[in-house]
């Protein structure tokens, strides 16, 4: 058993390949498939029930897939991995794991209901992340509304060509005003499926998940009551 339990913390904390190694140095040379396997069956470590739950999702497979992390905020260390980011699972695994204070969470509907059903007295937060990732939301969503009225404002001083340093930065060929036309249309269209489907009651994740969209795109597309043109980039200074 103490052989067992020194090899265990040598995959642990060196894997494979240079665990193996190392114990050809300590004599008790096991090779790398053998210390892996003994990591595998090791008992997964025993943590207290976090008082403060920190709860995203992440993509198994980007756009189709998706899991959820819940991470133990004030140890700073992951707690568990649930299959799917669904409100029944996350409430499940609440209800099994009572004490929990405060959980801080995105925006998620999904999350929200399954915090609310699992642990109805926990406190539930926005992390610092997330709190930027909404302001930059809110702030892109308002100059959307506003990008008509900004755009007509007076450019700079026109050049010696008669054309404003605005114009000049952000001019195309015609082959790249083709493409970015086409471009536009692809995503106006996919604006007018945003709003057609949630005219008929879909939620932001069905939404989401259905057209193969991220849940941010979504909201921005419903928040805004035109299409939301995208922002010019007008790359380097003209010399």
């Amino acid at each position: 058993m103490r052989l067992t339990t020194a090899l265990q913390w040598l995959g642990f904390s060196l894997g494979g390949e240079a665990g193996a190694r190392q114990t050809q140095h300590l004599r008790m040379s096991v090779s790398a498939d053998t210390l892996l396997r003994i990591v595998r069956h090791a008992a997964p470590a025993a943590y207290p029930t976090p008082r403060v739950l920190g709860v995203d999702d992440f993509a198994l497979r980007k756009g189709h897939v998706y899991g959820t992390v819940l991470v133990d905020l004030e140890r700073r260390h992951p707690v568990d991995l649930l299959p799917d980011r669904t409100a029944d699972t996350f409430a499940t695994w609440l209800r099994a794991h009572p004490g929990i204070e405060v959980i801080a969470r995105d925006r998620s509907t999904e999350y929200a209901r399954g915090a609310t059903e699992g642990a109805p007295d926990a406190v539930q937060v926005v992390d610092r992340w997330h709190l930027i990732r909404n302001l930059r939301d809110v702030l892109e969503r308002m100059l959307d509304r506003l990008r008509t009225r900004l755009q007509q404002l007076p450019a700079v001083a026109p050049a010696s060509d008669g054309m404003s340093i605005y114009d000049r930065l952000t001019r195309r060929s015609s082959t790249q005003r083709a493409a970015q036309q086409a471009s536009r249309e692809q995503r106006v269209a996919r604006y007018e499926q945003v709003r057609a489907l949630a005219a008929q009651g879909s939620k932001i994740l069905q939404i989401a998940q259905q057209l193969k969209m991220s849940r941010v795109t979504v909201r921005r597309y419903l928040a805004s009551d035109q299409f939301p043109e995208l922002a010019r980039r007008t790359g380097a200074p003209v010399s």
